[in-house]
């Protein structure tokens, strides 16, 4: 009887006038049976909105809907802005850099949870039973008309939004496609029903049509490039590297100024006055200066009287440098005869004495120490590179550690998997030889021996394991070392990566499509129907270009390598330290 009740009510509300502008739901009603939050049905006009921490929270979040605390009539709840609230957190870490971004992607859904007037563009498609409140129907499903130009508009302002938590644009998780591929269908779609969080469908229909007779949602939005200002709100321009509109225009290129020397170009002026001088240079020693020494030659021929002058003149100084040789070498021939026939006779003390002087000399060795610290090797204690660095370590704490391992199977074979349903009613897809499930089984078998690994320090009689040292982010709730790889996607379970639904004849679910939901969207929360989560057992995002190597054009299921990437803690204290090197040869 009950469910022929739901019937008639979801048949009247096919015929209800969108003109009426009333609500279509108030309240949530608890989870339904897929365990998600429904909303309560309500066919009613709105209601007054007098909660002040609500009312304080939908000014925030929803300026473009409040009224004043005594005039903001709504389709919603107070428990029910604080459920939105909450769920804006993760849109505004993944758009919160670009606000007029954010503002147009909030409005999207503040209309719809909170209009007072839901009916002229909300449309119930499904109802269903409260199990909270028994008695109660609850809203399953809802079509959503808004303009198609408003679509356009939001896709518009958040395509270049960067994510600096995964080093990405935000589309790439948010629009089940890569950013610059993404669509206003293919994002409203995602935003509604491909999109696990989501919690219950919402068909948003891109309407096109300004006949009377067809009603949809319509808001005014902020370029990226425009400062957000309204009653209740008042933020700046996104930034340059959010939207390339913001940025300031490139100086035009001045031209250089021409370099002229009576009228001929400077440099060609240049080379022609050095090829000329190279040439005087060239005939000068070829013809002059020979016959200048020639006529120098006949004019100073010697004569008989001067011939007899010049020679014991030469003959006097050639004799006196002989002199100072001949008396050089016989002094250094003493000295150095004397000093080998004193080692010679004294072989004790002269071997006793270079002893001596060469433990002296070496003492400095005691403090010798060998750098091996490739920042005290390659940068300079003044440089302003390493007094920002050593700043940075003093006031927070030294960056982390990273180590890596690639793996690349041996058999370098591609495999074709086929699908019933879904992506495709019927479709197939190659993957590179790193997605065989037995060679991920034999990576997740090697990964976890590899964080099994331990040390020992033997001076403190301490046993040191890799879970020891490693970033936990999310430390002390979860304890799960901080490893970046494609076994993460399955939360390093054997159990998940073996989870499958299939028949006898085709396969419908399994790792394969977890990845490409993964790969598309790594912040998905349920990959239904596995109920698998893209977040790693740490708690963080994993990007496909992180873990996988050997790929085009981000096409991620063709990769050939695998990469392991294990973070480890870094600490100023000296002993921490020590730890961490134990496990790095």
């Amino acid at each position: 009887m009950f469910k022929f009740l739901i019937f008639i009510v979801y048949i009247l509300l096919n015929y209800t006038k969108a003109e009426d502008g009333h609500c279509i739901w108030y309240g949530p009603c608890g989870p339904n049976s897929q365990d998600k939050i429904t909303n309560c049905f309500y066919n009613g006009t709105a209601k007054l909105l007098t909660d002040e921490s609500a009312l304080k929270i939908l000014e925030t979040a929803c300026g473009m809907i409040y009224n004043g605390p005594n005039n903001t009539y709504t389709c919603c709840s107070a428990q029910q802005i604080g459920i939105m609230a909450d769920q804006f957190g993760m849109a505004k870490l993944m758009l919160g850099r670009c606000p007029s971004c954010y503002y147009n992607f909030r409005s999207l859904f503040c209309a719809m949870t909170c209009s007072s007037d839901q009916s002229r563009f909300l449309t119930i498609r499904a109802l269903g039973n409260s199990t909270l409140y028994p008695g109660q129907t609850t809203v399953e499903a809802i079509d959503y008309a808004i303009a198609e130009d408003f679509s356009q508009r939001i896709l518009d302002s958040c395509r270049d939004v960067l994510y600096p938590g995964g080093n990405q644009h935000s589309l790439d998780s948010m629009c089940g496609r890569p950013y610059n591929q993404c669509t206003k269908e293919a994002f409203m779609k995602y935003l509604g029903i491909d999109n696990p969080a989501v919690p219950f469908p919402i068909y948003i229909n891109l309407i096109n049509d300004t006949s009377e007779n067809e009603t949809f949602y319509n808001q005014t939005t902020f370029l990226c490039s425009e400062p957000i200002i309204s009653t209740y709100e008042n933020k700046t321009a996104c930034g340059c590297l959010d939207c390339p509109k913001s940025c300031n225009p490139l100086p035009p290129d001045v031209p250089d100024k021409e370099f002229k020397i009576f009228n001929i170009d400077g440099w060609v002026f240049i080379a022609i006055i050095f090829i000329i001088l190279l040439l005087a240079v060239f005939i000068i020693s070829l013809f002059i200066i020979p016959k200048f020494r020639k006529s120098r030659q006949i004019i100073e021929e010697p004569t008989e009287i001067t011939s007899l002058i010049n020679e014991p003149i030469k003959s006097k100084q050639s004799g006196y440098l002989i002199r100072i040789r001949q008396s050089t070498e016989k002094f250094l021939e003493r000295i150095f005869y004397r000093l080998g026939l004193f080692c010679a006779q004294h072989p004790f003390i002269i071997l006793s004495i270079g002893t001596l002087l060469i433990i002296v000399l070496s003492c400095g060795l005691f403090k010798f120490q060998v750098t091996t610290d490739p920042v005290q090797l390659w940068s300079s204690k003044s440089s302003i590179a390493r007094q920002q660095k050593d700043y940075f370590d003093k006031h927070f704490k030294p960056f982390y550690r990273t180590t890596q391992i690639i793996i690349v199977p041996d058999d370098q074979s591609f495999v074709t998997y086929y699908y019933l349903s879904p992506p495709a009613p019927f479709s197939q897809y190659t993957f590179g030889p790193v997605f065989k499930l037995d060679f991920l089984l034999r990576v997740l078998n090697l990964q976890t021996d590899i964080l099994s690994l331990k040390a020992e320090l033997y001076e403190k009689n301490q046993t040191i394991y890799l879970s020891d040292i490693c970033l936990k982010p999310l430390e002390p709730d979860n304890d799960n070392c901080t490893v970046f790889s494609i076994l993460q996607y399955y939360q390093n379970s054997i159990d998940n990566l073996n989870k499958h639904i299939n028949d006898d004849f085709f396969t419908y679910f399994d790792y394969s499509t977890h990845f490409m939901t993964c790969s598309q969207a790594p912040t998905t929360t349920k990959d239904n129907p596995l109920g698998l989560s893209c977040f790693a057992d740490f708690g963080g995002t994993i990007n496909p270009f992180m873990i996988l190597g050997n790929y085009t054009d981000a096409t991620y299921s063709n990769a050939t390598a695998l990469v392991i990437t294990i973070v480890i803690e870094n600490s100023n204290d000296p002993e921490k330290i020590q730890l961490g090197l134990l496990f790095f040869f």
